[in-house]
């Protein structure tokens, strides 16, 4: 399975919620997942940098995380630069 989180900058992946969980083939069909957008390992990863105002800042970018190699996809964290959250929202919602 694979996990929709919704991040804000200065917020380490690891230390948010995920939004939904869904199958890395929704993921594909629906919100256009391919293995070229994987970016690391670590949940710790940080978008951009901590500021004073982070923690109460609303979340800007969509990131999916998929473990334990589901169908021959690599564990870690993808980023589609495409997705909004407001659409990815309506999606979850439809589906």
């Amino acid at each position: 399975m694979a996990k929709i989180w919704f991040v804000a900058d200065g917020i380490a992946i690891k230390d948010t919620t995920p939004v939904a969980e869904r199958t890395v083939q929704w993921c594909k069909d629906v919100l256009g997942l391919e293995s070229i957008h994987r970016k690391g390992e670590s949940l710790n990863v940080m978008i951009n940098k901590k500021t004073l105002l982070s923690d109460f800042a609303n979340p800007q970018w969509v990131i999916i995380t998929i473990e334990g190699n589901e169908a021959g996809w690599k564990d870690g964290f993808y980023y589609v630069p495409s997705l909004r959250i407001e659409n990815v929202r309506k999606s979850l919602e439809s589906n």
